[in-house]
């Protein structure tokens, strides 16, 4: 096989896996897919209380923050929420409010290293060790409680090179949602 097919190949399973991942979300159904298990559905606001993402202990994969009701930040808001912690920043731009609409995109990543577990939970501490959305922030609680998470964790986390296939749907996913926070450049 040359090496324009192997490409060509690459590229189509980044955009049809990314294509099944956006359908599931989207439509509010289950993924189709030989390389991702079946997503898996938290609700932000049940951090603390629960004990979640347990099932994911291990696992590596997509997630996806989307927010579930409609919020408003004002600039305010916004420049107090991206100067409390490392990493999630929302994208400013030239933005003097915010409104968050029901089924926007907030954030998306990837678990290549650490487990989803890991990495979820990360998004709810505090801490200068990571990039995470550091949702345990005082000037970030306003949107702790208001997001569903989505985890799809893949079928089998010993493809010899799982990294940059994650990394790569991780990329192509985001040129589709364009999330609120975090970086563009991945």
């Amino acid at each position: 096989m040359e090496i324009d097919e192997l490409i060509e190949s690459f590229n189509f399973f980044i955009k049809n896996e990314a294509d099944k991942i956006q359908y599931s979300i989207n439509n509010n159904t289950e993924i189709k897919s030989n390389f991702f298990e079946k997503k898996t559905m938290y609700y932000s606001k049940d951090y603390g209380e629960k004990l979640l993402f347990s099932n994911l202990i291990g696992t590596l994969g997509i997630y996806f923050f989307i927010i579930n009701e409609d919020v408003y930040l004002n600039f305010s808001d916004v420049y107090n929420y991206n100067e409390c912690a490392m990493g999630g920043k929302i994208n400013m731009y030239h933005y003097k409010e915010i409104k968050l609409k029901k089924n926007d995109c907030f954030y998306l990543g990837s678990a290549t290293s650490n487990s989803l577990y890991t990495r979820l939970n990360q998004h709810f501490k505090k801490s200068e060790n990571y990039h995470s959305l550091h949702l345990s922030e005082t000037k970030r609680k306003m949107l702790s409680d208001k997001m569903i998470i989505y985890a799809f964790p893949v079928k089998n986390k010993n493809y010899k090179h799982i990294n940059v296939l994650l990394k790569s749907i991780e990329l192509e996913l985001h040129k589709r949602f364009n999330p609120i926070a975090g970086g563009k450049n991945i």
